[in-house]
């Protein structure tokens, strides 16, 4: 720039406040493994994802959707992979991106139970729609 007396002056910048970003790389360098990020759930821009296994079982899609439609209405962000890609490849990028909890909609959806696995631990339990609700209403 110039200055007032039209001399040539470098620019000085400098910024010391705490942003998001920053805020977001702390986080990302402290809780993360091999397979990605590990979210901490305040921060999370999702706290849960909901993986169907299979995209062409109406019962795992139709019990997927109603969870992710009823966990949205309760204000828990939940996103939905309802991408026709293998489930092997929708569990890796899950924990890439590193959502703390996966609700995992399987085999077992025809009983009515589905898995609910943390990024943090890896902790995978099988259990009804009602008891993931209490989990996440608490």
């Amino acid at each position: 720039y110039l200055d007032e007396d039209n001399n040539h002056c470098n620019i000085h910048m400098g910024c010391y406040g705490i942003g998001v970003s920053r805020i977001a790389a702390a986080a990302i360098e402290q809780n993360h493994d091999d397979n990605g990020i590990i979210w901490p759930e305040p921060i999370a821009p999702f706290r849960v994802v909901v993986l169907p296994v299979s995209m062409k079982d109406d019962t795992q899609v139709g019990m997927a959707t109603d969870m992710y439609d009823t966990l949205n209405s309760m204000e828990i962000e939940t996103i939905l992979d309802d991408r026709t890609v293998r489930f092997g490849a929708k569990m890796a990028d899950a924990d890439l991106i590193g959502y703390p909890w996966k609700i995992i909609v399987g085999k077992k959806a025809a009983d009515g139970l589905m898995d609910l696995k943390s990024r943090k631990t890896g902790e995978l339990v099988t259990i009804t729609k009602e008891e993931i609700l209490q989990r996440f209403s608490s």
